[in-house]
């Protein structure tokens, strides 16, 4: 695998905030709950105006959030007044919500972290106002309906406690519309972004779909030419029986959005229920109702997840959920060493679209109730790590599952001279490690370290005498004993098409590792006035390539040659100018701009470049001329086209797979513990499958990224796979025109052969309606379905399971 870096870090970042967002969120409401006066901290704070001057006499409002749900109220926990220098003390427990108010200025806010006490300032500033009109679907004014904050967010945008949400937003920041249907919401602060909602008999706001975060709020502070179209509401009702028929009157049901949406409350809407249950004032858009039963654990009764998708105005009165007893799965975790339980594993099981949770008691036991099918399991805690096994679950029986746990083992490296002699004070680096951290070896040429990675490639390198060696630790390796060699340089230029140099790039060497590709940040790729670099004291006996990327220009990944010398100059690496630019909107189905939507763009010499929709849904890139390969990204939707550069009209629907707007139950039955569905369907000779061998089946979306990624790592593994007498298959599941995948076809070929999809139908739905693409299958010398759905990085350990 050789990752696109700019992706990766983007991914890392999105990945940090979307995780710093998630801890805002959920600690606004449900971990908020759990703080007590007793955890509470001393927080010291500051209100200043915008240079910085402190402001007496402000007052501080700290708020608590008691309930989890369903609608948080704010408890006001105290009132402080600021002093001279604008300064404040309070005990507060973590999440709390400081409310500063002082007349003449707009209001400010701040949330108090779990990890700080003495945070950036609550700067006020002078007040603006928001004003516009709210409207019917008939463009007429609706008057006398509230308009309100629901979200706000203010100052650098990714510091996530500059968010107000909820009812204390509300409370601040709100107005009614006259005749006319104008509103106009006085004192609110400058330099803020926010999201509104509307409150008004017989009407809605519907919900805008688009990814947490800051930048992607709507509206901003002055604005005084809002429109909000309201439509009538929807109703969804229906009913809770049993297998029998039997209602069930001991149950909650809760309506959840598909996918992140602004402008409606946070939290899932519950109704309770008498054997039905009816949910009104409902936008439009894709719902899944899901269902909770007593307050046993595990529950007496368990129902799958409902999908349910309504219009303006339109009232589902049918939807009927069935409670099954369903079976009991009982999952212990245990100490590989010892075989003792541990206590405080974080269980998960996916149910449908759900993630379950549960931790581990004293006995080291964790219970759920699922319905009849195959459920994958999953339990980390602290130092121990992760472990996950698979499980069927029987209806009316108990199940068992069992993870074991074991402390990552210290592994004891030696590093000799090339004469055997011990090496002390040399670098030792691991691979992956992020971030990458130097470490040397004692006055005995040892070092230990924690192993935690798997594969991992430890290099030792010793830059004085230009000597190097790199060794791959296996799993359950706790010794290595290494010496090391004369080391590598590689050394090369960077320029434009015309030969002139490129000086400025952020380039990065990668080393190699099987399918892998590793970062080597220990030894940074940069160039002088003349476009020239030199990596040294590199190990040998390694493969490596290069990443070239530079403002401005396309990018390039030349390998380093196999050679025996040990300087290799690579030929010059040549990046296109981007000079051109490629522009354009991301929508839903119903034409809504979608914003935060995550764009990439790598390959065909292209920038490896990624970037955001902005909140109405526009992006904009600098290209290469040519071919752009695009990927689109957002929640679960995700797409891929091909663009021509100098576009600035480009407009990507992004819609679910199957075309419809609401998640559905798939229809697909698992294959694990079947025979492999006949090959002849998916343009595949029986030829292709040989008696008694096992077979590898990948499939792929040749227009997706990731596909593509899958089908060039098993490229690298194919002949290790045929030596182990493993047949492996390609097929094209998605459904593309033959003219597109006949061009994708020539332009990468691969060893190995391939089918493709025509046409949806059901004898199909094994290959169309998978989770996500690609998807391997691995079938035994039996011909029977082994295992389904799982990673690249799992192949190696699922071949093995084959022997055991």
């Amino acid at each position: 695998m050789q990752p696109n870096l700019k992706a990766v870090q983007a991914q890392a970042s999105f990945s940090v905030r979307m995780c710093a967002l998630s801890i805002c969120v959920f600690a606004a409401f449900g971990l908020r709950a759990e703080a007590s006066a007793a955890e509470a901290p001393r927080y010291y704070g500051s209100v200043t105006d915008s240079k910085g001057n402190g402001i007496a006499g402000a007052v501080v409002g700290a708020y608590h959030f008691p309930e989890q749900r369903p609608y948080p109220n704010p408890e006001l926990l105290t009132n402080v007044i600021t002093g001279v220098d604008g300064k404040f003390e309070v005990n507060v427990p973590a999440y709390s919500e400081f409310v500063v108010r002082k007349p003449g200025l707009a209001p400010g806010w701040r949330e108090a972290r779990s990890f700080k006490t003495n945070e950036l300032p609550i700067v006020l500033s002078a007040p603006t106002t928001l004003a516009g009109v709210v409207v019917d679907k008939a463009g007429k004014p609706v008057s006398d309906a509230e308009v309100f904050v629901c979200t706000a967010h203010y100052g650098d945008k990714n510091d996530w406690a500059g968010f107000l949400w909820g009812k204390l937003a509300r409370g601040l920041f709100s107005s009614r519309t006259d005749a006319n249907g104008r509103f106009q919401i006085e004192n609110f602060p400058a330099n803020t972004r926010l999201e509104l909602d509307v409150s008004a008999p017989g009407q809605v706001l519907p919900p805008r779909r688009c990814e947490y975060g800051s930048e992607n709020l709507l509206w901003r502070s002055g604005q005084q030419d809002i429109r909000l179209m309201v439509e009538p509401p929807a109703t969804i009702q229906g009913k809770i029986e049993t297998e029998t028929g039997e209602a069930l009157t001991d149950a909650r049901v809760e309506l959840e959005t598909v996918g992140h949406t602004f402008a409606v409350p946070w939290e899932r809407v519950r109704g309770v229920t008498n054997g039905s249950f009816r949910f009104t004032g409902v936008a439009a858009g894709a719902y899944q109702i899901l269902t909770r039963f007593g307050t046993n654990d595990p529950p007496d009764w368990v129902a799958e997840t409902a999908a349910v998708s309504v219009q303006p105005g339109q009232s589902v009165a049918e939807v009927e959920i069935q409670a099954v007893k369903g079976g009991v799965l009982r999952v212990s975790s245990t100490d590989k060493r010892t075989g003792k339980p541990i206590e405080g594993v974080y269980f998960t099981v996916r149910a449908g679209s759900e993630y379950l949770h549960t931790t581990s008691g004293g006995n080291g036991l964790g219970f759920f109730r699922l319905a009849p099918g195959r459920y994958a399991v999953q339990g980390t805690k602290g130092e121990l790590g992760f472990a996950h096994a698979e499980a069927q679950v029987e209806a009316g029986q108990t199940n068992e599952a069992t993870l074991e746990f074991a402390a990552p083992p210290v592994v004891s490296v030696v590093v000799r001279d090339p004469s055997g002699n011990p090496a002390p004070g040399v670098s030792i680096w691991l691979h992956p490690e992020w971030p990458q951290r130097e470490r040397k070896t004692d006055a005995n040429g040892r070092h230990e370290f924690v192993h935690r990675e798997n594969p991992l490639v430890v290099v030792a390198v010793d830059a004085v005498r230009d000597l190097a060696v790199s060794r791959e630790v296996e799993e359950g390796v706790t010794n290595l004993d290494v010496r090391l060699a004369p080391a590598l340089t590689v050394s090369g230029r960077i320029q434009d098409p015309q030969g002139k140099p490129i000086a400025s790039t952020n380039s990065i060497l990668y080393l190699k590792s099987g399918s892998y590709g590793y970062p080597v940040s220990w030894q940074p790729v940069t160039t002088d006035a003349r476009g020239c670099f030199k990596l040294v004291h590199l190990p040998a006996d390694r493969a490596y390539y290069v990443q070239v990327n530079a403002r401005g220009y396309g990018s390039a990944q030349p390998p380093v040659p196999a050679e025996d010398d040990r300087h290799v100059e690579l030929p010059p690496i040549v990046l296109k100018p981007a000079t051109l630019k490629l522009a354009g909107r991301v929508v839903d189905a119903s034409e809504t701009p979608l914003g935060g939507v995550y764009i990439y763009v790598s390959g065909n010499g292209q920038p490896n470049m990624d970037t955001r929709t902005d909140s109405d849904g526009r992006f904009d890139l600098d290209v290469c001329p040519g071919s752009v390969s695009v990927g689109v990204h957002f929640q679960e939707l995700q797409t891929s086209l091909q663009a021509n550069a100098g576009d600035t009209n480009v407009l990507v629907v992004l819609k679910p797979r199957s075309g419809r707007s609401e998640p559905e139950k798939s229809i697909r039955a698992p294959l694990v513990g079947k025979a492999l569905p006949e090959l002849a369907s998916v343009g595949l000779p029986r030829a292709a499958v040989v008696p008694g061998k096992p077979v590898l089946v990948c499939l792929f979306d040749c227009e997706q990224r990731p596909s593509r990624q899958a089908l060039r790592q098993l490229n690298e593994q194919v002949e290790m796979l045929r030596e182990k007498g493993v047949t492996v298959l390609g097929v094209q599941a998605a459904v593309v025109a033959s003219e597109v995948f006949e061009r994708w076809k020539e332009a990468s070929p691969v060893p190995f052969k391939i089918g493709r999809v025509a046409e949806k139908k059901p004898s199909l739905t094994w290959a169309t309606e998978v989770d996500s693409l690609p998807w391997l299958i691995l079938v035994n010398s039996r011909g029977r379905v082994a295992a389904e759905g799982f990673s690249m990085e799992e192949l190696s350990r699922k071949l093995g399971e084959l022997t055991q």
